[in-house]
């Protein structure tokens, strides 16, 4: 319903005008809601800032309510109760109501009345008045505007008791005849007071009078003196006597006051003699009729003009200051009221006082006990510590705080809120604190936290966990103590007086996030990504209590740990003797090769020579990882013979080479080490002896005959086993790489121009042969691995700039004495330039109207799984892939009737071909990793008469190819596959290379341009790839740029890697 406004019922609380004003505002806002209606009582809720419920109850009498709001509790009736009893009024169906049951009760209650006076009232006397007048103040409590009076009549009753004040209704002549000649009197003086603004609620007149300053003074002490001035105790109900009070008057005075923190406020008071009491003590004052009840006595009270205002002032708003307004404040208020201003306190301020910022979070342990779920929520507050007194941030009061004792300072607010932004800055929710609204408490999110808590501290600031203070580290201290073929590191991080071992560190990082329990109840928080930092520890081969137990070959791996960190380190005598050997051997000098050497070594390779000398008197093995081209086969060669002529052991070296390079090896050791006896131990008529063995110097065979003779092989104990393309060993869990790893001896080397091919993975199995142990268990290594490349791959998803992983670095220094890489531009100065070109093709109708029916295919078919599903998927992925970059090159590797038909990567080869045939001089490489694309071209070669030379992984005759096509003139075409002919071929007559089709690794396409850049080369080298725009080869080209940062973290070169397709990148290669 929309009630119409009525005036104030009558019989009822008194209101201010203000308070008048704004309660008929609220009721007629519609804030009032009725929320239940009883027999003589009714419950309302009164929308302001928040809701307020409100009770009106009434009886024959009057009515009267209350309000749950903090206005009702300080100065009494309040706007929410009038705006209730104004819709109470306005609502006809419940004011009929009101008076039914009214009616209906009003014998029930009289009685009751009745029952209580005789209890109450004494005995009366005979000789006393049958009548007389009663004034009752209505409404006294509290700060009024003016003194409102009721009159009424006492009756003695038949047992000679005074009975109940009665109202009176019948205002005749003959109603004055019943009162004695002092109270008709009374009543004559009272009709010049004027009636106050009243309406009735409740059927019935009204006998009130608001009385004036003087006629209060004059009559009231007089009704006191003879009993006949009473007060309401409850607005319509019970009243008590009020006495007089004839001393002296009441005097509104002030004191200014200390709340906390420096700040100071006033308090009105009112004081006579050496009494006071606090203004919000007194029961009622009036300032224009200059009484006052206090104790529940009505006395005279003084009051200078402005005072009363100060003081309603102070009780209202509250009116304080702090810092240089508090001195002023002083001085303006002794200015106002004189001599009214009985105490004001001496107060020092500090200038200048910044805030230090604190975080209080609440619900983090049980957040933490849930994995820090995203939805977890946690509670928070900021803090502002000034001193050694701490505030909420933004929230006031206090305007000052107390720095220590007796001094205060102001509280710089702008810099509490610049706090609040910068929470906001370094990740923080501006939900969780309306900072807007000057609020610093709110909730945050578990998910992040650890995160911004790091933020926090590093920028300065305090951070509470469930009471406890989050510290950060202090110092480390770490002591390594040798055994016979261990390292054990001892220590740990220090926060503060506490010290936590190593081991419980990295548990806490993988774990929590790196927040570490502390025995004291406090919580110690490691740095970010402390576990990228420090991780390398987890290789360690074994946990030991409070110590990390490392293999002997993971000795250099610990130092170089060590090395990169400012901590104290307590050594032993073994391990600081392997620290001096390691600062020895990065120090390796160039040696020169041998007398017995036939040739001369390049400056390059003989700081090979004393690289591979230098393993070799630490007991260690290493990767010599030349660029294709630069000689590695040579320099170990040179290595062989050094070997023989300072040792006396005449035990062989064993090489593994892939068969394609096993003759080149016995080719190049009758060049240049003719000395040397070579066993070519391949074949069907192979034996092995160890009596065959000690009679050679090398002994070359291949993977295939390593996998099939390993059970032998693993008996005989050589001097060194070489591994030549070490990446045969790439998969760890390969029968070639378990054979390898079984092979016995002292000295190991590999042999490869890509380290890495496919994912950093393949680090692990290639050391594990060269240093057992060195890089931890696999799993451990791998499970870093992903850690670091998930987030390296991202940076280079978004391509920006990033820091390298911390374990890729780490990982990077503590392999890099045993990985010796170098590359042509570094140390062939006299190389001709290389340049590699991309040609871009388009495909024509017929091509490409095929591969879009295939590629919507494929859509189709893979993208509607999810990730799991496609890992499950695997091999159709693989076959996807490779039947579009099939049909980026010729539509006759997927179907024999289109072989005929041309293409357009052939139209652009044979258009460069007929070019390059025009020409007297230069010759061309053609790779391709489909053999059956190679067929192709070669059949359209033979169909033209072209000379050409052709090889595969079928080709039996490799070296008579390779000399043909190096000699004869008139062959100036040579067709490879890229796995058969990436390496171990010297092919440097040919000065142009075409890629007919792109491989996921780029280093796979630069060894085979490497067939012809390399020393021997007189002539600029020209590479080009053929790449069919619009197809899966422009984004395979992507990805191989996208997979570069990975490699250079480890090998400090250009190398891309490829690892497992997502989802996301199959999208990518599907579009």
């Amino acid at each position: 319903m929309s009630p119409t406004p009525l005036n104030v019922p009558p019989r009822g609380p008194h209101f201010q005008t203000t308070t008048r004003s704004r309660g008929e505002s609220y009721f007629k806002e519609g804030r009032v809601e009725l929320e239940a209606l009883g027999g003589d009582s009714a419950r309302f809720r009164v929308q302001d800032d928040e809701v307020y419920p409100v009770e009106l109850s009434w009886n024959l009498n009057g009515w009267d309510g209350i309000c749950a709001c903090p206005a009702f509790a300080r100065y009494g009736p309040c706007k929410h109760v009038l705006a209730a009893a104004l819709y109470l009024a306005a609502d006809g169906t419940a004011s009929a109501e009101i008076v039914e049951q009214t009616r209906a009760r009003w014998r029930e209650t009289l009685a009751g009345i009745a029952r209580q006076i005789r209890r109450v009232l004494p005995a009366p006397r005979t000789d006393a008045e049958q009548t007389r007048l009663v004034l009752c103040l209505v409404h006294g409590f509290g700060q009024a505007e003016h003194f409102e009076i009721e009159i009424r009549r006492q009756d003695r009753r038949r047992d000679g008791r005074l009975g109940i004040p009665r109202r009176i209704v019948d205002w005749s002549e003959d109603f004055y005849e019943e009162f004695e000649p002092a109270d008709r009197e009374l009543l004559e003086r009272l009709e010049g007071a004027r009636e106050p603004f009243t309406v009735s609620l409740l059927e019935g007149g009204s006998a009130r009078r608001v009385l004036s300053g003087a006629l209060a003074r004059e009559l009231l002490p007089q009704a006191a003196r003879t009993g006949r001035l009473m007060r309401e105790t409850v607005a319509g109900g019970s009243v008590t006597p009020l006495e007089w009070d004839d001393g002296e008057p009441w005097r509104r005075v002030f004191s200014i006051r200390e709340i906390g923190g420096g700040e100071i406020h006033i308090v009105p008071l009112l004081a006579r003699g050496d009494e006071q009491r606090e203004v919000r003590d007194a029961d009622a004052f009036y300032e224009e009729q200059g009484l006052a009840i206090v104790d529940g006595v009505l006395g005279n009270y003084v009051v200078e003009p402005g005072h009363e205002r100060l003081g309603t002032a102070a009780l209202g708003r509250g009116l304080r200051a702090a810092g240089e307004d508090a001195v002023e404040f002083v001085k303006s208020v002794t200015a106002l009221v004189g001599d009214a201003l009985i105490e004001a306190p001496k107060l020092e301020w500090v200038e200048g006082m910044q805030p230090r910022p604190l975080l209080h979070v609440s619900g983090w342990a049980v957040a933490s006990s849930m994995g820090g779920e995203a939805g977890q929520g946690l509670s928070c507050e900021l803090g502002c510590v000034y001193g050694k007194e701490e505030v909420t941030a933004l929230e006031l009061p206090p305007l000052g705080v107390c720095v220590e004792e007796g001094r205060y300072a102001l509280r710089d607010l702008a810099a509490e809120r610049a706090l609040v932004d910068e929470f906001v800055e370094l990740g923080g929710e501006r939900s969780a604190l309306d900072a807007s609204r000057g609020k610093s408490r709110g909730g945050l999110r578990a998910a992040g936290f650890v995160l911004l808590a790091r933020k926090l501290m590093d920028a300065g600031w305090v951070i509470v966990a469930d009471g406890k203070v989050v510290r950060s580290p202090t110092s480390w201290s770490v002591a390594v103590k040798s055994g016979q073929d261990w390292f054990d590191l001892e220590g740990g991080v220090a926060f503060h007086e506490e010290t936590v071992p190593i081991p419980a560190l990295l548990e806490a990082a993988r774990r929590s996030g790196g927040l570490v329990h502390l025995g004291d109840g406090k919580i110690g928080l490691l740095p970010e990504r402390w576990l990228d930092q420090w991780g390398l520890l987890e290789l360690a081969e074994k946990q030991d209590g409070g110590s990390l137990r490392f293999r002997r070959s993971q000795g250099i791996l610990l130092d170089a740990f060590l090395s990169e960190r400012e901590v104290e380190l307590r050594a032993d005598a073994g391990f600081r003797s392997l620290r001096e050997n390691i600062e020895r051997f990065t120090a390796v000098a160039p040696i020169h090769e041998s007398s017995s050497f036939h040739g001369e070594l390049r400056p390059y390779q003989r700081v090979g020579l004393g690289w591979l000398g230098a393993l070799r008197e630490l007991g260690l093995g290493g990767c010599l990882a030349d660029e294709m081209g630069l000689g590695k086969t040579v320099e170990v060669l040179a290595h062989i013979l050094r070997i023989r002529e300072h040792t006396t052991d005449r035990r062989p070296v064993l090489v593994v080479a892939p068969r394609s390079l096993s003759f080149q090896w016995m080719a190049e050791a009758e060049r240049f080490a003719p000395s040397l006896k070579v066993l070519d131990h391949r074949g069907t008529t192979r034996k092995v002896c160890s009596v065959t063995f000690e009679q050679y110097d090398i002994v070359i065979t291949t993977y295939g005959t390593l996998r099939a003779d390993i059970e032998h092989l693993k008996e005989f104990v050589f001097d060194t086993v070489v591994l030549d393309e070490a990446t045969a060993i790439k998969n760890a869990s390969s029968q070639t790489a378990k054979a390898a790893r079984l092979l016995r001896t002292a000295n190991r080397v590999a042999l490869t121009g890509t380290p890495v091919e496919n994912h950093l993975g393949e680090l692990w199995s290639l050391f594990e042969f060269l240093n057992p142990g060195m890089l931890g268990r696999v799993g451990r290594f791998r499970e870093m691995l992903k850690r670091d490349t998930r987030a390296l791959a991202e940076v280079s998803e978004t391509d920006e700039a990033g820091e390298p992983q911390r374990f890729l670095e780490g990982v990077h220094r503590a392999i890099q004495p045993f990985l010796l890489r170098r590359l042509k531009q570094d140390v062939l100065a006299d190389l001709p330039p290389r340049t590699v070109e991309t040609i871009y093709v388009e495909l024509g109708p017929t091509q490409r109207r095929e591969y879009d029916r295939l590629k919507a295919h494929f859509q189709g078919a893979l993208l509607g799984s999810d990730e799991k599903k496609l890992q499950r998927m695997k091999v159709q992925v693989l076959e996807a892939l490779l039947r579009l970059r099939q049909a980026s090159c010729h539509l006759g590797l997927l179907d024999e009737s289109y072989k005929k038909e041309s293409s357009a990567k052939f139209d652009a080869l044979f258009e460069r071909i007929d070019l390059m045939l025009e020409e007297e001089e230069g010759k061309t490489l053609i790779f391709s990793q489909f053999t059956s694309l190679l067929d192709l071209v070669r059949v359209r070669l033979k169909e033209r008469g072209i000379d050409h030379e052709f090889l595969t992984g079928r080709t039996r005759k490799r070296s008579q190819c390779v000399s043909r096509f190096q000699e004869d003139p008139n062959c100036r075409l040579f067709l490879i596959s890229l796995k058969a002919g990436g390496h171990g071929l010297n092919l440097t007559a040919a000065d142009t290379v075409y890629l007919l089709d792109p491989w996921w690794n780029p280093a796979v396409e630069d060894q085979a341009i490497d067939r012809t850049h390399r020393p021997g080369q007189t002539r600029p080298v020209f590479a080009y790839r053929l790449i069919a725009r619009d197809t899966v080869e422009e984004t395979v080209v992507a990805l191989q740029a996208k997979k570069q940062a990975l490699s250079q973290a480890i090998l400090g070169s250009a190398k891309s890697l490829l690892g497992d397709l997502t989802r996301d990148q199959l999208e990518k290669l599907l579009a």
